[in-house]
């Protein structure tokens, strides 16, 4: 059609799908609910109808369709491949709707009473959203962009959302029950009630250990009203274990983690079950960084719901569960700046809430006060250390100091405040499993191994750093496991490394960077450890440029070993003391030179210097100088730089040349094929 006029009292039923290219006036009824509606050119609906139904309506590409300021019944797909003007009319979808097409859609009032499956990417919303269906989030975004006041409601149980933009300044309100499983996230002059008119139960949810909702940066606290319920999911653990756990409401109480996790100790309602053998016992303790030891949490013969928690103190509280539970906690939010006592004496430990309803970066969060350096919880008594891009025994892979919704962990005072401020700009916004890759660079990680335990230490090459206790660079080594005094160590077998003293080791130890043939030692500290096989793993030396020889020293056996990426060194340890503590294991690393390379690796194919500036040198092997057939230079790319087929010089007997001083900084690789074989070497251009 060209354009359709439905007259009073009339009525239009297409039988089959139809195509119109101008307007629509409605005056009398539009059921056309047995194909696609499709818009292909300017087309505004208009008319003293109210409403006009379609099945499914398709706008093709550059092509739009303004709405009356009525109603829009559509039963079928939605596809918007041009433009929608919602003209402050509604659209209310009856049956089974998905919305597609390239383009965004933008509604006014939207109104569920069949089945909508909202797009993977965004849909705008003008004005009310009201589920009384089903809602299919689609792992999409919503974004609530009106003029005037909105609200989300509607007869379903529950409506769930993935991501929520609320960019209106007159207002968001929530009045009906909405779980968040993705990021709510407020524009600059975007304001929210979590409680809308008083029905509204905003849950910002948590299903898994790697799924879940989160609140973001919020760029002005004011604008985020109401009470929230924040979930905390937390995974089981045969027998029951600690947790490091924070309160992300300002008005909790150790009511909320017995719902959950159950808690004892000096209430009137203390817990009883299954694991719980004295219910008189605490469960639940705060950690006092001036005696730096832990503190009981008592409810003074009360009940756990009268017993205070503060988001501003950090908790261990033991789960009495095998199995995973929810936390559950209704109330305000910690937002905006929140100050964190802290010890003001330097190297106290200091056990620090996240405060937030969001995961918080560590990378992010300003540390007066502090050592640069975190320390996480991750298995009974074991503890994961962080520090700038670098971690011993990440709970995932990925980890780089993100602090999950409900978590607490471990900081090291640097003696110059008392005060540790934590802010809305520390959250982050990367997915919930707080997974964010970086790319810390010339680090050997250290992995001791038993039959059933396992700990690191890593050492990290990084200029500014010294063999001092540096706050900025360097993790202490915070020890694993409990003391047993019948064994007169802990439980957990512990590694460290150490420079001058090993009364100062650390898990994450930073030093200077070596100058070329100059050459330093790093010492191993294995503790803790009973009579038995043990393994050290070598990793991580792909991200070493430096061009460092490495070698492993074990003065038990009087043996070198040298360290090359997974090396795997076995060794045993007895009862005589020499073969543990911190005095067996030294690990000496080498500034490579052209003559101690030459000398070290007289019988293997090097190219040295490496890393190179100028003029690279190749010594072949006198097996591979035999067999040789080609030499190849290439980029990290794979682009072909340098062939022996165009230049013979390569081919000839004795040390090989190739000039890099005019190639960019960077990664490249020298292939030798000898014989039947290729080796490649990896080359450093500095």
């Amino acid at each position: 059609f060209g354009a359709i006029t439905i007259t009073a009292a009339s009525s239009l039923t297409p039988s089959a799908s139809f195509n119109i290219n101008g307007n629509l006036i409605n005056n009398g009824t539009l059921n056309a609910t047995a194909g696609t509606a499709t818009f292909g050119g300017t087309t505004v609906i208009s008319g003293t109808s109210p409403s006009a139904s379609f099945s499914a309506v398709n706008i093709t590409a550059v092509h739009t369709l303004t709405a009356s300021s009525g109603t829009m019944n559509v039963a079928g797909a939605w596809t918007n491949d041009g433009t929608f003007n919602f003209n402050s009319g509604s659209v209310v979808f009856n049956g089974a709707t998905t919305i597609g097409g390239a383009s965004t859609s933008s509604f006014g009032n939207v109104q569920i009473t069949g089945t909508l499956t909202a797009p993977i990417t965004t849909m705008n919303v003008g004005g009310n959203f009201a589920n009384d269906g089903i809602f299919n989030n689609n792992a999409g975004t919503v974004t609530f962009n009106g003029s005037s006041a909105q609200s989300i409601s509607g007869l379903a149980s529950a409506t769930t959302f993935n991501n929520i933009n609320a960019n209106s300044a007159a207002g968001l309100g929530i009045n009906t029950t909405v779980r968040l499983d993705g990021t709510l996230t407020l524009s600059a002059t975007g304001v929210f009630n979590a409680n809308g008119a008083g029905a509204g139960v905003f849950i910002v949810s948590s299903s898994s250990q790697t799924a879940g909702g989160m609140i973001a940066t919020l760029p002005l606290a004011t604008n985020f009203t109401g009470n929230v319920t924040v979930e905390r999911y937390i995974h089981g653990n045969s027998g029951g274990d600690y947790r490091f756990v924070s309160m992300p409401i300002t008005n909790g109480n150790v009511g909320l983690w017995k719902s959950s996790i159950s808690v004892t100790g000096n209430f009137s309602d203390a817990s009883t079950g299954t694991n719980i053998f004295d219910n008189t016992v605490a469960s639940i303790y705060t950690w006092d960084s001036s005696t730096q030891a832990y503190v009981a949490v008592s409810g003074g013969g009360g009940t756990t719901s009268a017993t205070a928690v503060s988001n501003t103190t950090g908790y261990a509280a033991y789960d009495f569960n095998n199995g995973a539970a929810t936390a559950s906690y209704l109330g305000p939010i910690g937002k905006g700046s929140i100050p964190i006592a802290i010890s003001n004496v330097n190297n106290n430990f200091n056990l620090v809430p996240n405060p937030y309803p969001s995961p918080i970066d560590w990378d992010n969060v300003t540390k007066p006060g502090v050592q640069n350096a975190m320390w996480l919880r991750t298995a009974n008594n074991v503890f994961s250390a962080y520090v700038l891009g670098v971690a011993t025994l990440p709970p995932f892979g990925g980890w780089t100091g993100e602090v999950g919704t409900g978590q607490s962990y471990w900081t090291k005072s640097d003696g110059s405040s008392s005060t540790l401020t934590l802010n809305e700009a520390d959250k982050t916004s990367n997915s919930y499993k707080f997974v964010r890759i970086a790319s810390p660079a010339n680090f050997v990680r250290i992995q001791l191994n038993s039959a059933s335990q396992m700990d690191e230490a890593v050492i990290h090459f990084i200029d500014g750093a010294t063999d001092a206790n540096d706050s900025k660079f360097d993790a202490s080594k915070r020890r694993n496991g409990n003391y047993v005094s019948a064994l007169g160590q802990n439980n957990y077998m512990n590694i460290s490394s150490y420079n001058t003293s090993a009364a100062s080791d650390f898990a994450i130890n930073s030093i200077g960077k070596i100058a070329d043939g100059d050459s330093k030692s790093v010492y191993l500290r294995v503790f803790d450890v009973l009579a038995g096989n043990y393994t050290l793993k070598f990793s991580d030396l792909s991200t070493m440029s430096l061009g460092y020889r490495i070698t492993l020293i074990d003065h038990f056996l009087n043996k070198e070993t040298s360290v090359t990426d997974n090396l795997v060194y076995s060794f045993a340890v007895n009862q005589t003391p020499g073969s543990f503590g911190d005095s067996r294991f030294e690990l000496r690393f080498n500034g490579v030179d052209i003559v101690t390379a030459v000398e070290y690796l007289a019988n293997e194919t090097i190219a040295y210097p490496n890393p190179v500036t100028s003029k690279l040198n190749i010594r072949l092997s006198s097996e591979d100088e035999a067999g040789l057939r080609s030499i190849v230079l290439i980029d990290i790319l794979g682009n072909v730089l340098v062939t022996s087929d165009r230049n013979q010089q390569l081919l000839s007997p004795g040390i090989k040349t190739i000039e890099m001083s005019d190639y960019s900084p960077g990664v490249y690789l020298l292939n030798v094929h000898a014989g039947n074989t290729v080796k490649s070497i990896r080359v450093i251009k500095k």
